[in-house]
């Protein structure tokens, strides 16, 4: 006696094993480009929309660098910002800025400080400058082209005067924005109309603080493009209020032309093809991608371009930089931080439903499998049973 089985379970398993070895190809083989088709997308808001409204400025502030004109070329698009040295200002003015900008303190106010020449040093248009107190070192840095501080840290030889508990009644994100908005006009820094802004956060164990604090941050979205390393953060007492750390990096742009420009799929392939060239590492993925006006050049010559940033978790291909005009690979990293400001949620969370979603064949494959063949048995079974008797 023959037995046949139904053409429609064959039909059903084929197919099942067809989606399987798609899915297998797509989660290990090539690596998942998520999300691919998405625009940029950043977390904060623009601050002409927050307290800091006011501050808000079209005019360059050249508290970061001295700005120049955006040169577009067949290949690139860049930003060359160079230094004249005989422009910049001497160690003694430097000095005079720093400690006029410490006088506001009143934590330090009162402390008698000593420069430590040999710390003192000119790179890239700014002064960094160590002063020696009874109680703490103050860590300065003075933008040697318009004498304005760019940076400010604390260090304390013994506990912090504004070591707190968080059982204290410590000030809403309200009052940490004034207390914001009054250090920036106090200082005379203003923020570039395309500011976006990071709500004020609690954090501790930060450089140069064993404390807690307030954290504001601000960044720059242009042409809905990051200005990768554009940060402005000011890091406030909880209880007073207080600036205790400072740090101002910022180039101000108006405009990034982004036509003709190749598109975040276009990236990420010419991405994947370059590790692919290099590496014999298939089983990685596509993480996050990022269309970044970046800084590629050295202190010396600052050069910034229009690139995608491909990360993944590539073992040796951390984050993959992708010229944004004409699909050359620009640099690589073995490792790379992925911005704070880059809105990265729908991408880890396709990331980790991804591979569920495309284990369900295989699944299914597995329980038709089985079924077939206990079909198979059975049958087998009771031809031999019928046989028998």
């Amino acid at each position: 006696m023959v037995i046949t089985i139904p053409q429609f379970s064959d039909r059903i398993i084929a197919i099942l094993v067809l989606l399987s070895v798609i899915a297998f190809s797509l989660s290990t083989v090539f690596g998942y480009a998520l999300d691919s088709s998405l625009e940029n997308r950043f977390i904060g808001t623009s601050i002409t929309e927050t307290s800091f409204a006011n501050l808000s400025s079209t005019e360059s502030n050249t508290a970061m660098f001295p700005g120049s004109a955006i040169q577009t070329t067949e290949d690139s698009i860049t930003m060359e910002i160079s230094y004249n040295e005989t422009d910049l200002v001497n160690l003694t003015d430097a000095v005079s800025c720093a400690l006029l900008f410490m006088e506001q303190f009143e934590y330090i106010a009162s402390m008698n400080f000593t420069l430590d020449e040999g710390w003192a040093r000119l790179e890239s248009g700014r002064w960094t400058l160590r002063f020696i107190g009874t109680s703490a070192d103050v860590y300065v840095g003075v933008n040697a082209v318009t004498s304005t501080v760019r940076s400010y840290h604390i260090s304390w030889y013994g506990p912090s005067p504004y070591v707190r508990s968080m059982d204290s009644s410590i000030l809403n994100i309200q009052d940490i924005e004034l207390a914001t908005v009054r250090f920036f006009e106090q200082n005379n820094l203003t923020l570039s109309a395309n500011s976006h802004y990071i709500t004020a956060t609690l954090e501790n164990n930060i450089r140069y603080l064993t404390h807690n604090v307030y954290v504001v941050r601000f960044f720059e979205v242009v042409n809905n493009t990051l200005v990768d390393g554009n940060v402005i953060a000011v890091y406030l007492d909880v209880l007073t209020g207080d600036v205790v750390s400072f740090s101002y990096q910022w180039v101000f742009i108006n405009e990034i032309p982004t036509s003709g420009i190749i598109d975040k799929t276009q990236g990420i392939n010419h991405a994947l093809d370059h590790i692919n060239q290099e590496s014999n590492e298939r089983f990685y993925r596509i993480t996050h991608a990022a269309l970044l006006f970046k800084n590629f050049g050295s202190y010396k010559s600052i050069s910034y371009s229009l690139s995608w940033a491909i990360y993944t978790d590539h073992s040796k291909f951390a984050v993959i930089y992708v010229n944004a005009k004409n699909g050359e690979i620009i640099s690589t990293e073995d490792n790379a931080i992925i911005s704070a400001f880059i809105d990265n949620t729908r991408l880890d969370l396709v990331s980790l439903v991804l591979p569920f979603v495309l284990s369900i064949p295989l699944a299914i494959l597995a329980y038709s499998i089985t079924k077939h063949f206990a079909r198979i048995g059975r049958r087998q079974l009771e031809y031999k049973t019928t046989e028998y008797n």
